[in-house]
């Protein structure tokens, strides 16, 4: 049974999710590496295109794992901070200091 005396759990969910999308990367750039390693047919330009589409996918990660780690702890009576202000209002709707 829950006191007064007891805190509300809390996540920095920007935290997280800003370090899963790095761990990712990591795993992303070895596997790019490897590819190009392997893989003596591909042009420049094709190594271009490959490694743009990659890391445009990249860019997204934070607001995809801060969306799903915000939802489910949230729903849950974990309390969520850590947002930059743009994936707030991505995630949340509004901004740090938004009414």
């Amino acid at each position: 049974m829950a006191t007064t005396t007891e805190a509300t759990p809390r996540v920095d969910i920007g935290a997280l999710s800003g370090n899963l999308r790095i761990e990712v990367g990591e795993w992303l750039k070895e596997a790019l590496t490897e590819a190009f390693r392997q893989e003596q047919d591909l042009t420049d330009g094709q190594k271009v295109v490959l490694t743009a589409t990659l890391v445009d996918a990249l860019e997204h990660l934070d607001l995809v794992f801060a969306r799903e780690l915000y939802d489910d702890l949230e729903r849950n009576g974990v309390t969520t901070w850590g947002l930059s202000r743009d994936l707030e209002y991505l995630v949340v709707g509004k901004g740090a200091g938004d009414a």
